[in-house]
């Protein structure tokens, strides 16, 4: 197999749909994002009125972004957590450290 021509792809199961048993969603090389576009379920629905292969192809389009959308906010959520994590970090040495000094200072007097 030559790796020049893989592809990364996700295979999303267990989906809570009552049609789509699972999706496959194969990523672009090196492809950045420069706008993130959102999706509303309700206005997709009602503009889809027609063959069912659209409504079907339109269920999957949201289930497929729900769940970039949960990934996206769960490493978001990760970030968030490691900069309170630091922050606090920084306050605690700080505390100790002057209680430390203040210590240090009244056993010598």
């Amino acid at each position: 197999m030559e790796t020049s021509k893989m592809k990364n792809m996700v295979v999303l199961k267990n989906l809570p749909s009552n049609m789509i048993e699972e999706a496959i969603v194969i990523f672009k090389e090196n492809s950045k994002i420069k706008a993130k576009d959102v999706i509303n379920k309700s206005n997709q629905l009602s503009q889809v009125q027609g063959k069912s292969k659209d409504i079907i192809f339109k269920e999957a389009e949201m289930l497929v972004n729900d769940y970039v959308k949960r990934v996206e906010s769960s490493k978001n959520r990760k970030i968030f957590d490691k900069k309170i994590n630091d922050k606090f970090l920084k306050k605690y040495s700080v505390v100790i450290t002057i209680l430390f000094i203040i210590s240090l200072t009244i056993n010598f007097i």
